[in-house]
């Protein structure tokens, strides 16, 4: 079954015997062409050169269809050129094509008609890509076309915050997997795209001491595992004191008395070595003894000299 007329006027037909009694040019009874098509406002006079245009689209709504007599214009438009679906997807206008070919890309345009045309509106199809972090610049973000290359990145891959704590980059993560790890990723678009950029917390641990040589220092990952140490646990001040290691204070509470501390790295630490001074008991026992070791010497030597001594002369 066709369409003959518009709901108002239809064609000529030059076998056509029906009249025209209110004389409005369209016939007063249809005009069968068989038992399933009919013209039903056939037309008393021929048409001076009508063509049709048929203008369709996919998406949106197109206008400019329609019956035009020979050498007028026809205005072709299309009611929008993005059509978001709202679920990651769009459709964009691509522009007018007629035989295959492309005639015009802009959304209303004029076009003579000087045969019957049939115009279609081309739609392409494109997927957004989101990309996030918490830190950093990440650029990205945008609609692409189905099968174009996206190219995704972040600023800089190390955030210092100047207070023991720094951000470092760990990868780029989509559905909770892993996507790439470094600072530029590329995918191939062909779905809606949610790209995440996830980072590890560290905390910088500082360790010193005002003798021996300390290990330990660093940045280390939250819930990491950091291991301090020094060198020496005793050394000597000078002759009468000694040095000695008491353990390692933060923030001046002594947290271990050992010269190796582990602890779990959950915040920035600053680890002290507290040392404590000591006497010297040798040295002073030392120091105390030779008095003691000079008047040992010095009586028997007395008594030498007392012995060696003439006697006195008798009284008279």
């Amino acid at each position: 079954m066709n369409t003959w007329d518009d709901g108002s006027k239809g064609n000529y037909w030059s076998d056509y015997t029906g009249v025209d009694s209110d004389k409005d040019g369209v016939g007063d009874i249809p005009y069968v062409i068989d038992e399933n098509n009919k013209d039903n406002f056939p037309s008393m006079k021929p048409y001076l050169s009508l063509f049709i245009v048929n203008v369709s689209t996919p998406y949106g709504i197109a206008k400019g269809s329609g019956r035009y007599r020979g050498g007028s214009v026809a205005t072709v438009s299309i009611s929008q050129v993005v059509i978001d679906h709202d679920n990651g997807t769009r459709r964009v206008f691509k522009g007018w094509f007629e035989d295959s070919s492309l005639i015009s890309v802009e959304q209303s345009f004029s076009i003579t008609v000087d045969k019957s045309r049939f115009i279609f509106a081309e739609w392409g199809k494109q997927y957004l890509v989101e990309a996030y972090s918490d830190w950093g610049t990440v650029t990205g973000s945008e609609w692409y076309g189905a099968g174009e290359a996206a190219t995704i990145s972040i600023g800089q891959t190390l955030i210092d915050h100047g207070n023991g704590t720094r951000r470092v980059f760990k990868g780029w993560f989509e559905d909770g997997s892993l996507a790439g790890s470094e600072q530029v990723l590329k995918v191939t678009v062909n779905e809606p795209k949610r790209v995440v950029g996830r980072w590890d917390t560290e905390y910088e641990v500082t360790v010193s001491s005002g003798t021996g040589s300390v290990a330990g220092s660093g940045w280390y990952a939250v819930g990491e595992t950091a291991t301090v140490s020094i060198s020496l646990t005793q050394t000597g001040e000078d002759f009468l004191a000694n040095h000695v290691f008491e353990g390692w204070r933060i923030d001046g509470n002594i947290v271990s008395t050992s010269p190796t501390y582990s602890f779990i790295v959950e915040k920035p630490v600053k680890l002290v070595a507290s040392w404590r001074t000591e006497i010297n008991i040798v040295a002073v026992g030392l120091i105390a003894g030779v008095p003691l070791i000079v008047v040992l010497l010095a009586v028997p030597m007395l008594r030498r000299r007392r012995a060696a001594l003439p006697p006195p002369p008798p009284m008279t």
